[in-house]
């Protein structure tokens, strides 16, 4: 699972990680988030970013229509490799 964010000192949560697979944000030792929550730890200042196009990335799919419902993306709706962070694609 690729790492999209770890938690920074600023947290309790120090050293955890936000990761993505099959269609959803995963935190470590906790379960599935949506997008708003990983963008929720962002604005508290709690997350390092993967790499700099990361947060782009995340806040691209939080403004997307099945983020705002909380709806995992259908196989049809999957972003292309080339949408993937750079870091990300094989």
């Amino acid at each position: 699972m690729p790492v999209v964010a770890t938690f920074g000192p600023t947290t309790g949560w120090s050293g955890k990680t936000i990761t993505f697979d099959n269609e959803q944000f995963t935190l470590e030792g906790h379960g599935r988030i949506l997008e708003a929550d990983v963008l929720a730890y962002d604005h508290q200042g709690h997350l390092l970013w993967a790499d700099a196009g990361t947060k782009a990335w995340v806040e691209q799919r939080a403004r997307a229509p099945q983020a705002s419902r909380g709806v995992p993306m259908t196989p049809s709706a999957t972003p292309s490799a080339a949408k993937l962070p750079v870091a990300w694609r094989a």
